[in-house]
């Protein structure tokens, strides 16, 4: 019994990383990319916050001038490769998107001052 959920444990454990070597996978590259997650927002739904993955490391930008169309996050944290996460309530981003195909872009400025960075992912928003 011991090792029938040893490997269920580990079949999980595979899964899950499967999932964070994807998420991650889809922001590789030399321009900055970002994966909104979730893809499709119900906006009466339960979820709490919008996460945007990104291929850009975390130390190379003002963390106080991020903002997803406008919205500024309430969390930024680097992932397990450096590169920056950031959460937005859903509240506030329900505020700045009608249903539909949305096309959600971060902007922010890199520590030099003077480089505006940007990248987009389009995600699908319900009522």
């Amino acid at each position: 019994m011991r090792h029938a959920t040893a490997l269920v444990v580990m079949a999980l454990l595979g899964v899950s990383g499967a999932v964070v070597v994807n998420a991650n996978n889809a922001c590789d590259g030399d321009e900055p990319t970002i994966m909104v997650s979730p893809n499709v927002l119900v906006l009466s739904s339960d979820v709490a916050c919008v996460t945007v993955h990104s291929n850009i490391p975390y130390g190379l930008l003002e963390l106080d001038s991020l903002a997803l169309n406008g919205v500024t996050p309430y969390l930024t944290k680097r992932d397990s490769l450096g590169h920056l996460v950031a959460k937005f309530r859903v509240d506030d981003i329900g505020s700045v998107v009608e249903p539909g195909r949305v096309t959600l872009t971060l902007t922010g400025t890199v520590k030099n001052g003077e480089t505006l960075l940007e990248a987009a992912d389009t995600i699908t928003v319900r009522e």
